[in-house]
């Protein structure tokens, strides 16, 4: 009998807990967790202290020395350990002078299918900066001449970027002997571009 009650008061003790816990509200979220889930992409923080160190073309975030055949800079500054990047410094084109570029090589791929789900990846990244840019996409070239390109833009009045997906087979076709080993094994390459504009 005495084990009986004890079984009884058990169950019931048990019944009110989970009563009261259906009760009770949502605990609210801490400051923490609610400062993760709206944090923004690590490539939205790379824009921005890139486009912040754009005084002499880009002069805080690379090297010293230009390149002696093609003019161009290496960029210290990258988005991720697997990414180079490159500061192309104004210069006049068409007798307008554009702003200088800070070009990063993102990935590397045998075919533009490979290379697609980082393409998407990266676009996703960028509508995710709240930066007020404005997006537009588009394409040229086909799979069939080997010079496809995809390409999303998201630019405002301070700043210019470009996702490039591009199919470099094209130029194995017509100029093999000029191209180097890298892009003879992955044709197919991811670029992110940033140029300010003020």
């Amino acid at each position: 009998m005495r084990k009986r009650t004890l079984m009884i008061v058990i169950l019931a003790a048990g019944a009110a807990a989970l009563a009261q816990q259906k009760a009770e509200p949502d605990k609210p979220q801490s400051a923490a967790a609610a400062k993760e889930s709206t944090a923004k992409p690590a490539l939205c923080e790379f824009i921005e202290k890139v486009r912040a160190a754009q005084a002499d073309d880009f002069a805080a975030i690379r090297t010293e020395q230009a390149d002696k055949i093609f003019g161009n800079y290496e960029g210290k500054l990258t988005p991720d350990a697997q990414t180079t990047c490159n500061v192309w410094p104004h210069q006049e084109v068409q007798g307008r002078m554009t702003r200088a570029l800070y070009a990063c090589q993102m990935r590397r791929a045998k075919t533009m299918a490979e290379i697609k789900p980082e393409y998407e990846r990266i676009k996703a990244e960028l509508q995710a900066c709240d930066a007020g840019l404005r997006f537009k996409e588009g394409s040229k070239g086909s799979e069939k001449t080997h010079d496809e390109t995809w390409y999303f833009v998201g630019a405002n009045d301070k700043v210019r970027v470009t996702v490039q997906a591009l199919d470099n087979r094209f130029m194995i076709d017509t100029a093999a002997e000029m191209v180097n080993e890298t892009t003879k094994q992955t044709p197919a390459s991811l670029t992110l571009s940033i140029r300010a504009l003020q």
